[in-house]
């Protein structure tokens, strides 16, 4: 069944505080956690995004890529949450519509 892990989630960079808080079971993908972010802000999910936690990049590649970031990223899609072990107050920054900069 796994645990229930709680988030704190705000945008960066603007005047006003925007937070929301999201509820997701430890069983989920770093990815769902993602797409669950990004819902709470009305975001469609139609940009490329990215998560970094603890110096470590990871992002859903479409096609070949080079190795721009002298790292290959690693797929969401596959890491769940209760794997990476998370500390209560740990800090992810999710980046997402890489024209924008959100």
């Amino acid at each position: 069944m796994g645990e229930v892990y709680k988030f704190n989630v705000k945008l960066i960079g603007l005047e006003e505080i925007m937070w929301r808080d999201i509820e997701i079971s430890s069983l989920s993908t770093l990815a769902k956690l993602s797409y669950a972010v990004l819902a709470a802000f009305d975001c469609k999910g139609t940009h490329l995004f990215n998560i970094n936690l603890r110096e470590q990049r990871y992002e859903i590649i479409f096609g070949d890529e080079d190795d721009y970031f002298n790292q290959l990223p690693i797929d969401p899609r596959g890491i769940k949450l209760e794997k990476i072990k998370l500390e209560i107050g740990e800090t992810l920054l999710l980046e997402y519509n890489y024209g924008a900069s959100w």
